[in-house]
């Protein structure tokens, strides 16, 4: 068994405009995706009408089309859009589970047909209670 260790080192690297960069670019994905979802409706066991999100999982989206939009501008290495595209799906299987099962999101409201959105780390500030 091989042991792997982890060591914090410090530097002056000034990453906050890649982090912002980064954040926009996994937003551009999720609206990407959130795009191309196809809506159904369809009728449950109870007669209640339901709307159900297909998500595009074809190769030929995910890898051409969806990656080759996102690497129009991007100019940092291309693993970062790959991991940006994996996080985007993670994000989208999480909230498709939410709205197929939750109970808060109402059928009838827009809450299923909104995108989700990243928080913009300057948008709200962490208050510590001490």
């Amino acid at each position: 068994m091989q042991q792997i260790r982890a060591y914090n080192v410090k530097h002056n690297y000034n990453v906050r405009n890649f982090l912002e960069d980064y954040r926009r670019l996994l937003q551009r994905a999720v609206d990407e995706i959130w795009n191309n979802i196809v809506w159904i409706n369809k009728v449950n066991k109870n007669g209640r009408n339901r709307i159900i999100p297909i998500v595009p999982k074809s190769n030929e989206f995910k890898n051409h089309y969806l990656r080759n939009s996102l690497m129009k501008d991007w100019r940092y290495s291309k693993h970062y859009v790959d991991s940006s595209i994996k996080q985007a799906y993670s994000i989208l299987k999480s909230w498709s589970r939410f709205t197929l099962t939750g109970e808060e999101a109402d059928e009838g409201s827009n809450e299923l047909k909104r995108s989700p959105k990243l928080l913009n780390p300057k948008s709200y500030e962490s208050q510590k209670t001490t």
